[in-house]
């Protein structure tokens, strides 16, 4: 009769496992670059790069921004997004962060932090 063979697969090199997730996330790396693009092109990775570091040229970068073409889509949004907000209601988006936040735990196989439904509470107020 054959006898069994003890076999290990052996583990995957660092190289190796980044390889194999590129792979499966071709898309999204496609669609993220593309992203990357867009805010690069538009002056806001420096904005933000700028926030980062303290402010040093932080206003001139934004003034820059605002004067050119993409400055009035950004008001526009901004004022968009403002009006959205302004619907809210903070119960109910307190509700969706607090089912979020268990969500992906529980995706994860952890139990949320006890901060995390201190954090929905306190958008009842």
């Amino acid at each position: 009769m054959a006898k069994a063979l003890d076999f290990t697969p052996r583990e995957p090199t660092p190289q190796e496992r980044l390889h194999s997730t590129v792979e499966d996330s071709t898309a999204a790396l496609e669609e993220g670059l593309y992203v990357l693009r867009q805010l690069h092109e538009h002056g806001v990775l420096d904005v933000l790069g700028k926030t980062v570091r303290g402010g040093e040229g932080l206003t001139a970068s934004l003034l820059h921004i605002l004067g050119g073409e993409s400055g009035t889509t950004l008001l526009r949004n901004v004022t968009e997004l403002g009006k959205t907000l302004s619907t809210l209601d903070p119960h109910e988006v307190g509700i969706l962060g607090s089912a979020v936040t268990t969500g992906v735990h529980e995706g994860r196989g952890t139990s949320p932090p006890a901060r995390a439904s201190a954090w929905a509470s306190c958008w009842a107020c």
